[in-house]
């Protein structure tokens, strides 16, 4: 069975498959501007 993973962790919860990265490591590459457009949203 083929599982997503994370490319830095090797997670396979929480996968996002546009960035291909767990939810905990997008979170911290967007705080450090490492995803050019993606910010935290704030209203």
């Amino acid at each position: 069975r083929v599982r997503n993973r994370c490319k830095i962790t090797g997670r396979s919860r929480s996968y996002n498959r546009k960035f291909g990265v767990s939810r905990v490591e997008l979170r911290d590459m967007a705080s450090f501007g490492e995803i050019p457009g993606l910010v935290k949203s704030s209203w």
